[in-house]
């Protein structure tokens, strides 16, 4: 019995030792043609292929080939990826200026005029900014449907990105001044912001478009009242009409109203010295925000008025 169990248990274990033989030489097999697989492909791939090819293979599995191999690509990779530090605190003074690619201009050719206009209504805000794009840089040949959306459409995010649209395009969309202006009377308060803000840059000196946005320095909505005071700084108004409308505005519960306000006389000069003792008034009582604008504008006034 112990002889027959010897010669058994040899037995098993010359089956083992072939089992492990072959186990052995069909990994060896195996790799031989991982190798000859990576070896057609082109140079730059091969390592690539390989560790592919491994892995469909189920071979990479705690190889510390697989590991050191994947960790040498990971390197590579983040070093092509990442881009030298430039020159900080005493040596940004010296260095020589570094060459930067120019931006490239996004161009919106992938959908038509018509196609953009039914997208400012979009429910995300990043695809109406981008139809807004489009459309401003299709030209003012989109001033007319941008008008007939600002007076028609019942959306009111359509209609909010029509008038940013046509602000964008400046004097080219002075022609809707008029659709504009009423829409500065709509009921949705960002409406009628965005009309005060578009005013601001196509009204040209037009002085419906003034006595609009001086209306609007009595809106009931505080975000109304500061973009009118911004869109008279921007568009340049001037007149006693104008003055006295800033003047009052320094006296608003909104820090940003003042400031605001502040800004445009500023703007103003010497034509706003009839401004100085409300200006120096507002500052006695005005928040940090609007002080800083303040004195920005006495500054400005009194640097620009000639002494008496």
């Amino acid at each position: 019995m112990k002889v027959r169990a010897r010669s058994l248990g040899a037995a098993g274990g010359a089956r083992g030792t072939a089992r492990t033989h072959c186990g052995t030489h069909a990994n060896h097999r195996s790799q031989t043609a991982i190798v000859a697989k990576a070896k057609s492909q082109p140079n730059e791939n091969r390592s690539q292929r390989k560790i592919e090819a491994m892995a469909e293979r189920g071979m990479w599995r705690w190889s510390p080939a697989w590991v050191m191999g994947t960790a040498a690509l990971g390197l590579l990779t983040m070093a092509s990826a990442c881009r030298p530090m430039p020159p900080m605190g005493e040596e940004a003074k010296t260095a020589a200026p570094r060459d930067r690619a120019p931006l490239r201009e996004v161009r919106y050719t992938d959908k038509t005029p018509e196609e953009w206009l039914a997208l400012l209504g979009h429910r995300k805000a990043q695809v109406r900014d981008q139809a807004i794009d489009a459309l401003v840089q299709y030209g003012p040949a989109q001033v007319p449907a941008l008008r007939k959306l600002v007076r028609q459409s019942n959306h009111v995010n359509a209609r909010v990105s029509a008038l940013r649209a046509l602000s964008v395009m400046k004097g080219a969309a002075s022609t809707a001044v008029p659709d504009v202006m009423e829409a500065a009377r709509a009921e949705e308060w960002d409406v009628r912001a965005a009309a005060v803000e578009a005013l601001g840059t196509i009204s040209q000196g037009n002085p419906h478009a003034v006595t609009a946005l001086c209306a609007a320095l009595r809106d009931e909505d505080a975000g109304v009242r500061a973009a009118a005071a911004k869109a008279l700084r921007k568009s340049g108004a001037e007149g006693p009409q104008v003055l006295a409308a800033l003047i009052a505005a320094l006296d608003d519960s909104d820090a940003n109203v003042q400031s605001a306000a502040a800004a445009a006389l500023g703007r103003l000069g010497a034509k706003a010295k009839d401004a100085l003792p409300a200006l120096e008034k507002a500052l006695q009582s005005a928040g940090p925000v609007a002080a800083v604008s303040i004195e920005e504008a006495v500054r400005n006034i009194r640097q620009a008025a000639p002494p008496p």
